[in-house]
């Protein structure tokens, strides 16, 4: 595909589409759509509404299989989406990451940030407002594991801040 006598675009004997690019960037055949630009390639997704409201998609990547029977189904999902209504200038947004347990037949959310910078792991309402919130039910608590293999000792640490900004720490605890 050409436009002012340059080439922009190219589909190899593979199928694969070259954008930017008249060469392979990776020669996996898997590797189906490869994008080169001297600045940072993008893809850009855009919502074209003018009334965009809270909980209305943005965008969305989808995972399909097609391992059985013949008929891809979705296997994961990482939607963009409006945590509020949304106005110019005013676009509060969450990211929504889904993946399909074993046994089961379609993604569930796992984790999520939101537009304030939460993290909500296994949820998906703000409980207490911190930063990072796990969630769990069933038999199994909510854990932070740490392996380290090396010298020193891997460590969990839990800071405190006497002020206004980051710098002074007091531990909370300390084995």
């Amino acid at each position: 595909i050409e436009t002012g006598g340059s080439e922009r675009a190219r589909i190899d004997s593979s199928g694969r589409l070259f954008i930017g690019t008249t060469s392979q960037i990776d020669a996996s055949a898997s590797s189906n759509l490869q994008i080169a630009n001297a600045f940072g390639p993008r893809i850009n997704i855009a919502r074209s509404d003018t009334t965009t409201a809270s909980g209305n998609l943005l965008g969305a990547f989808d995972f399909y299989g097609n391992d059985s029977n013949g008929t891809f189904e979705l296997c994961a999902r990482i939607l963009a989406e409006a945590d509020l209504d949304h106005d110019t200038g005013d676009k509060p947004t969450r990211l929504v990451f889904s993946t399909t347990a074993d046994g089961a037949s379609s993604p569930t959310g796992r984790m999520r940030i939101d537009s304030s910078g939460r993290v909500l792991v296994a949820h998906n309402a703000n409980i207490g407002g911190s930063k990072l919130q796990v969630s769990t039910t069933g038999a199994n608590p909510a854990s932070f594991n740490s392996w380290y293999n090396g010298a020193d000792p891997a460590y969990l640490s839990l800071r405190k801040s006497r002020g206004g900004s980051a710098g002074t720490y007091t531990v909370v605890q300390d084995d």
